[in-house]
């Protein structure tokens, strides 16, 4: 964890942030002391060109102890939460009747919070916490069909507030123009994450480069519209045959939709319609990933060619795909209810409408995630999820989950079979 997104900018609050202003300030008295000393010009010169250097050393160092004592301050009070909630969860693995994942969940969080309390790295010590505690909150949401642990909703509330705040269509960050191939600095003061949209002017290909004679760190555009990052990218390596105009926006710039889009290949779009359930019509490979402000990675919409899935609106969207694709977004759709079960291929929504029970998930592909939506449409909670969140992580083909009367939800899947039946 490198770099904190912004959202997170409250929790640098270790006590070194005040103490470097204070040595930063006795720096500062020592050699204003020097330059009134009357040590001769070529002295106060040498002087000021090492308490320089010493402040920026100093920031550095100061900078980097922050962040560390930072990342296992939050690592500690995530460990408070975790014993916390814990300690006040009546579960016993040793009981008749258990299921095998409410096992496995438990025994996951155990581990990976003893793997915190051994580590001594911040950022380590961080991601362990923050397995333990979504490994606790899936045994919650299994055993209570709800959890005391908010690991992302509130976040992703915020950046929809934010998605709902953008302005109309403005221009440009930045616009590049040049003919054939070529190397192009990029200039300063660039957000991490650009919309990176080419002219119609041919076939193009661009590469990014940290350095201006350095190899390429991988190719990431040939047309189009895409979403690029741009961490320590300096320059830009261009392919084409003849002249190209290439253009670098912000989340202003991505064109909108309201009830249908349809296209070819990648694109970026804007949903900015009332919450609905979006058709999908699309070739093998297509996928759909939402979208922060910034640009970067919110959540994932859609992961099957085939289905529906719930918009709650405003969505900002990276669409992946390998051919043509066409959405469809309805506000009244009919969405199937199960009371005791039901069988599904792909995305869809569901509803739950017989009594609060255990339910069984079961699936054959590799990709499968169960969510819960709210009345907005928007994903309130995630209940099981076939994809690993963390490199620790593994999950089985199968899962429980508690569900309550009414429980509207979101089934994200690949073109396989799955399975949500009431517990025998």
């Amino acid at each position: 964890m490198e770099d904190f997104p912004d959202w997170l900018n409250p929790f640098y609050r270790s006590p070194l942030r005040e103490l470097y202003w204070t040595v930063l300030g006795l720096l500062s008295v020592v050699l204003v002391f020097v330059l009134m000393g009357g040590l001769g010009i070529w002295w106060t010169g040498l002087l000021a060109i090492v308490n320089a250097g010493l402040f920026i050393a100093t920031r550095l160092a100061f900078k980097r102890a922050d962040k560390r004592l930072s990342l296992i301050s939050l690592a500690k009070e995530e460990m408070v939460e975790f014993d916390q909630v814990l300690g006040g969860l009546d579960f016993d693995p040793q009981r008749e009747g258990v299921a095998p994942d409410a096992v496995q969940d438990h025994r996951e969080a155990l581990q990976r919070r003893a793997d915190a309390a051994r580590l001594r790295h911040g950022s380590q010590a961080l991601d362990a916490t923050g397995d333990a505690l979504a490994a606790l909150r899936r045994l919650e949401m299994r055993l209570y069909g709800d959890s005391r642990i908010d690991r992302s909703d509130s976040w992703r509330a915020r950046e929809r507030e934010r998605l709902a705040r953008i302005d109309d269509p403005g221009p440009p960050l930045h616009v590049l123009n040049g003919a054939g191939n070529a190397v192009v600095p990029l200039p300063e003061g660039l957000p991490d994450h650009v919309l990176m949209t080419a002219g119609d002017h041919g076939a193009i290909r661009v590469e990014l480069l940290r350095h201006r004679k350095g190899e390429a760190e991988e190719t990431v555009f040939t047309g189009g519209r895409k979403v690029v990052g741009l961490w320590e990218v300096r320059h830009l390596r261009i392919e084409a045959e003849g002249a190209w105009a290439i253009s670098l926006h912000d989340a202003g710039g991505v064109p909108r939709f309201t009830s249908q889009a349809e296209g070819e290949g990648d694109d970026v779009l804007f949903y900015r319609g009332p919450k609905g359930i979006a058709f999908i019509e699309a070739e093998p490979g297509f996928e759909v990933v939402g979208l922060a402000r910034d640009l970067g990675w919110l959540e994932q919409i859609a992961s099957s060619h085939h289905g529906c899935v719930a918009l709650g609106g405003p969505a900002l969207m990276s669409i992946q795909a390998k051919g043509k694709w066409r959405i469809v977004v309805t506000e009244a759709a009919e969405i199937r209810d199960f009371d005791t079960d039901i069988k599904g291929r792909g995305d869809e929504v569901v509803r739950y409408t017989g009594p609060d029970a255990m339910i069984d998930a079961s699936w054959a592909g590799q990709w499968f995630e169960l969510h819960r939506l709210d009345g907005e449409f928007h994903r309130e909670s995630e209940l099981i999820a076939s994809v690993p969140r963390r490199r620790t992580s593994v999950r089985p083909q199968r899962g429980s989950v508690r569900l309550r009367h009414g429980a509207l939800l979101q089934v994200l899947a690949d073109h396989e079979e799955w399975t949500l039946a009431v517990s025998r």
